[in-house]
């Protein structure tokens, strides 16, 4: 049996038009960050267009959802706060995983093309 959807709430003019505006420009800055990666032509290029669209969109996205919570549930939301949390610890380390990667692999790929060390 599932349960009843839940009823949709009024919110106030200036809230809807916060929360809407808020939702919008996580949205583009996302969008941003996604038509760098298909520009952009190096792994960095394209690594920092990512997370910097990703944290930026994050942010404006989790602020928009947690104003609409607060206001229509009438209470402080905090789930966004750990989500952004999340997000914002894992992705400069990750990024940093995958750059280091990058750079080794290119460091070999040169060795092996200058005759220093053979090819894995």
């Amino acid at each position: 049996m599932t349960a009843p959807a839940p009823a949709l709430v009024a919110l106030p003019d200036w809230a809807a038009l916060l929360v809407s505006a808020l939702v919008l420009t996580g949205a583009a800055i996302a969008l941003v960050g996604a038509l760098g990666v298909a520009r952009w032509r190096t792994f960095f290029r394209r690594a920092h267009a990512t997370a910097a669209g990703g944290a930026g969109g994050l942010l404006a996205i989790c602020l928009g959802s947690a104003l609409y919570f607060t206001v229509a549930e009438g209470r402080l939301s905090t789930h966004e706060a750990l989500i952004a949390l999340f997000v914002w610890t894992t992705t400069p380390i990750s990024l940093s995983l995958l750059c280091r990667a990058d750079v080794h692999r290119e460091r070999i790929a040169r060795e092996a093309a200058s005759g220093n060390v053979e090819a894995p």
